[in-house]
């Protein structure tokens, strides 16, 4: 026998490792497509992305200041916290919180780990369909795999999730699920098991965290699909009672790996509100099938969050026609075809009665969340068309024209969408806290879902008076974290002591070191402590229960028992068990992490209000080397109606920066603050530009509004270097909007390309696209945050396009605005093809959104210029949706020309009070010097004058002295005819003249001729 030799064999490597190169780059070339929204607009705006932008930037700033996994997010809810990432999977915020660690701000992870998702998608549905072609020949095999890869890649939900939804935690579990399904064939089917069930647990363990309402649906679908790989398995010359064994211990693994968050989730739910049962109970109806809606016939398909979600007619079309051609339709291939029909029933219209009468199923919210599962089938199946063709080049024509149809129908189209920011805008806390007082999607959730029952209705309401303002408690904070306070109360008398946090299962407190307990307030919720009389050491802290605490010890010891499993069993694969003992290195770590300490702090007892409030203490941060972050802890005696003012003085007694308003970053009323609450805040305040190194003195006081405070000393504070401001490149303008918001200035950008705002005419074209940004500044206390507008105005001052919205952004509203650094604020516009071509006056901008009113505008000399500026004008240029019936060449000077129209009616003959109308087809070679007058008279030598209509073209609306080489214009012209006409033989003439002397523009034929009185004749009428 004689044995392949060494090169021989290092060939067969080096083609198998081209062969899977090629395949990557097939793959990626594929997948194009289906990103090129993301590579022309960065993220997209859908309908929850900007929540999942939030969470992200949340996580990272907690892990930053050393919490890795926190269950409870204190600054959600305007600081009364929120149990998000205890409820809402988070594997999706890791991986999108490692983009931010190797660079990427909070919006470009997210696009990151949707590209991510997208990708490993294709390739999971890539290997699965590859291992069920076993025994098929190679490059036909290759291709069969690639037709599903893409066909999954390019599912219609998949990319709705990713592209409308913004649903990052179902775009994880799509991405999943063929990877736990081929490490569940591989568990049964490889020779050495290891490798596979150690990634079905870590897996189907991911999916888990990944996003819990999957949960619902793709066990079920996986452990059919286990059975069905079991049937078809008799044949393998391994007992298949021990692979059975082998994937029941990889699933035990799986729920034990995942145990510190489903366990906690399913026996701790009843600690919430049932707002999210019942708005699925409201809504589920609308969100199923019926005949009429379940299939999206467009090319391409549609992708919008318009409800219920749909079936492409091509997805479904290919599926069909693979199932009936695939050669060979084995256990697997019928399991999922049942699944995929057992799923179209679940989300029609006849199963709302099932739905309606069971609270597990209205977990899922959405019926149409069935989608998820039905998409992989739906994918797999067209593999059975290559799969049913013999000659290999056949086979491979067939799956490139399949790819080529599958991405031609299931693009996503980048005009459908718009950008997610219209600018860079800093993601933090500040911007979560004025995004949830703008739409009060408190918890960055729609629903609110996770909200704890007892949390009250009116939280931001005004709280009862107090008349005992000087009396209470007396406190000494010691230290403050957002997840620990050590304190010292000194009473006289028993005492409830709220803490304005949401009382939840996790926190816990102690009295001189005795378990005391925590109770909800009745009215809101919060936290409260009764403090016996004496002088007390109190701590109260979020490090988690028993139960958080032992589901977290399961899982580390389920992955300690996999490293361990995978290096005693792997053979030559035992490096594999590097991968848990990593998660368990990382678990370990959060699990023994002390409580974190503040990165500055320091305690005061500072009386403010009028007494009504003390200033305990402050932790500090720098954010972004310009902002100060403040977080200082109140004891609230009395509600007090003020706002909060805040100075820096520099060591010779210079204030060098201040800010004032609500409390939480402007956002919540001290009226709203119940007396006797320890109540922990947030201000932003902007450093200026170059601050030099050293400490500040802190200085605070509360004012009513329109008062002057009177400021008080609060503290010292070490500050770095505040690096120098690179002022925007923009045309200045220096308007003042109300009494404290300043313009800076503005800049223009056609496609991206900056630096229109410096062209005096605009000219653009359908498809392409015009952005405004703006630059403002607040000079003082600014109480709301405004809208702004653009609004482009034609010729009769009618608003043609216009863009209002949150001025800045809802993330960097203008309560945030500074002094100091400009807030850029954009408007965009994409010019359609059904917006008129001709000449358009730009006006912004700004206004009140609850009355409309507008904010008066003063120049730098201090003179009113009203409640809008202009902006230079914009010429857009149309393409012409109709041609001439009638085609002719008549020059207009040398710089247009007639090129044709259209009479109607097409009779010769006309009566007094009938109405004809002509369409006239101009081409332009230049602009004119002057803005001609287009005349069109209806005239007889011998009966005079029947009608004419004389007016600029478009009725000024594109004056020719804009007109720009190469563009045509089309303008209709209205000529009713008089009742009291003569009858007779009329001429229709045509010509144009300068308005201001009458001299008419020289006309000339194709030949160059000069036309006589510079007229035309366009037709010859008879007026009965």
């Amino acid at each position: 026998m004689r044995l392949p030799s060494k090169v021989t064999m290092l060939s067969e490597r080096q083609r198998r490792l081209w062969g899977n190169g090629l395949q990557a780059a097939a793959l990626l070339l594929a997948a194009l497509p289906a990103l090129w929204p993301f590579l022309q607009l960065g993220l997209t705006q859908s309908a929850d992305g900007m929540l999942h932008v939030l969470r992200i930037a949340l996580l990272t700033a907690h892990q930053q200041e050393g919490v890795l996994y926190p269950r409870w997010v204190p600054d959600l809810v305007l600081g009364y916290g929120y149990p998000l990432l205890a409820f809402y999977g988070p594997a999706t915020y890791y991986l999108a919180s490692t983009f931010v660690w190797l660079g990427a701000d909070a919006t470009g992870a997210l696009l990151l780990t949707f590209t991510a998702l997208l990708l490993l998608a294709g390739v999971g549905a890539y290997l699965l369909v590859y291992d069920w072609l076993e025994g098929m020949e190679g490059w036909r095999r290759r291709a069969a795999a690639t037709v599903s890869a893409v066909a999954y890649l390019y599912a219609p939900y998949l990319l709705l999730n990713v592209y409308a939804r913004g649903a990052v935690a179902e775009a994880g579990a799509q991405m999943l699920l063929p990877w736990i399904m081929w490490c569940l064939r591989r568990i049964v089917r490889s020779e050495n098991p290891t490798p596979a069930a150690l990634g079905f647990a870590l897996s189907a363990a991911l999916l888990a965290v990944m996003h819990n309402i999957s949960l619902l649906f793709m066990p079920p679908m996986i452990v059919l699909y286990g059975l069905a790989v079991i049937v078809q398995a008799r044949d393998l010359p391994w007992p298949l009672l021990s692979r059975v064994g082998v994937v029941v211990l990889a699933g035990v693994a799986a729920l034990g790996a995942s145990a510190f968050f489903w366990a906690p989730l399913l026996l701790e739910r009843t600690f919430l509100a049932p707002t999210a049962f019942a708005i699925a109970a409201r809504y589920v109806g609308e969100n199923t099938w019926t005949w009429s809606n379940f299939l999206d016939i467009s090319l391409p398909f549609e992708y919008s969050t318009a409800i219920p979600f749909q079936l492409g007619a091509v997805q479904l079309a290919l599926a069909v026609i693979g199932f009936a051609v695939a050669p060979r339709r084995t256990a697997e291939w019928w399991m999922l075809a049942a699944v995929a029909f057992f799923a179209a029933l679940m989300i029609s219209a006849w199963a709302l009665p099932l739905w309606l009468s069971s609270e597990v199923l209205l977990i899922a919210q959405f019926p149409w969340r069935l989608l998820a599962v039905m998409s992989l089938p739906l994918a797999i199946f067209p593999a059975g068309i290559v799969a049913r063709i013999r000659p290999r080049w056949a086979a491979l024509v067939s799956a490139a024209a399949l790819i080529g149809v599958i991405i031609g129908a299931q693009r996503p189209v980048a005009t459908a969408f718009g950008p997610l920011l219209n600018q860079p805008t800093a993601v933090g806390r500040p911007a979560v806290a004025q995004f949830e007082f703008q739409t009060h999607a408190y918890g960055t959730s729609s629903s609110s879902e996770f909200m704890p029952r007892w949390a009250g209705v009116d939280l931001f309401g005004d709280a009862k008076q107090d008349t005992t303002v000087a009396s209470g408690p007396a406190l000494h904070l010691d230290i403050a974290t957002p997840v620990e306070m050590r304190l010292v109360v000194t009473t006289s008398l028993p005492v409830d002591l709220r803490i304005a946090n949401f009382y939840f299962p996790g926190w816990s407190a102690t009295i001189d070191e005795q378990a005391a307990a925590l109770r909800p307030d009745p009215e809101r919720g919060m936290q409260t402590l009764t403090v016996p009389a004496g002088a007390h050491a109190i701590v109260i802290r979020n490090v988690g229960n028993r139960l958080h605490q032992a589901t977290t010890w399961v899982s580390l010891a389920t992955l300690a028992v996999l490293a361990v499993g995978v290096w005693v069993s792997g053979a030559r694969r035992r490096w594999l068990a590097i991968v848990p003992a990593l998660c368990l290195g990382v678990g370990l770590y959060a699990a023994l992490q002390p409580v974190p300490q503040p990165r500055a702090w320091f305690s005061t007892q500072v009386a403010v209000g009028g007494g009504t409030m003390e200033l305990l203490g402050v932790r500090y941060q720098v954010e972004e080397g310009q902002f100060l972050h403040l977080f200082p802890y109140w004891f609230i005696r009395s509600p007090a109606d003020g706002r909060i003012h805040w100075r820096l003085v520099d060591p010779a007694g210079r204030p060098v920066a201040s800010t004032s308003g609500d409390a939480f970053f402007n956002t919540v009323r001290l009226a709203s603050l119940p007396a006797q609450t320890l109540f922990d805040d947030a201000h932003q305040l902007a450093l200026p530009p170059g601050l030099a190194a050293g400490s500040y003195t802190l200085e605070v006081g509360v004012a009513a509004p329109g008062e002057t405070p009177t400021f008080a000393a609060a503290g010292v504070l070490q500050l770095p270097n505040v690096p120098p401001a690179e002022p925007p490149s923009m045309q200045p303008l220096h308007l003042r909007f109300g009494s404290s918001i300043r313009l800076d200035g503005w800049s223009a950008r056609v496609d991206g390309r900056a630096g229109a705002e410096a062209t005096p005419l605009l000219i653009l074209r359908p498809g392409q696209t015009l952005e405004y940004t703006f630059y403002w500044r607040a000079e003082g206390a600014v109480e709301e945050n405004y809208h702004g507008f653009v609004h482009l105005l034609d010729h009769a001052q009618r608003a043609v396009r216009q863009h209002d919205k949150t001025a800045g952004s809802l993330l960097a509203p203008s309560r945030l605005w500074n002094a100091f650094y400009p807030q850029p604020d954009g408007y965009r516009f994409v010019i359609d093809a059904e917006m008129p071509g001709g000449l358009y006056y730009p006006i912004a901008g700004l206004y009140r959104f609850e009355d409309g009113q507008r904010l008066p505008i003063t120049g730098a000399d201090g003179q009113s210029l009203g409640t809008e500026f202009a902006l230079p004008t914009v010429k857009v240029l149309s393409i012409p949706k109709t041609t001439p019936e009638q085609r002719i060449d008549v020059r207009i000077g040398d710089w247009g020309s007639l090129r044709g129209f259209t009479l109607t009616p097409k009779s010769a003959t006309v009566r007094p009070g009938d109405v004809i109308t002509l369409t006239l087809y101009y081409q332009a070679n230049a602009s004119a010097s002057v803005d001609y007058t287009r005349f069109i008279h209806v005239h007889s030598p011998t009966l005079g004058m029947a009608t004419q209509q004389d007016a600029p073209p478009l009725d000024g609306g594109n004056p020719t002295s804009s007109w720009v080489a190469g563009e045509q214009i089309v303008e209709t012209v209205v000529l009713p005819i008089p009742l009291d006409a003569q009858p007779g033989e009329y001429t229709i003439w045509f010509g144009m003249y300068d308005p201001g002397n009458g001299a008419r523009a020289p006309l000339h034929d194709a030949s160059g001729q000069p036309l006589q009185d510079n007229q035309f004749k366009l037709s010859v009428i008879t007026i009965e």
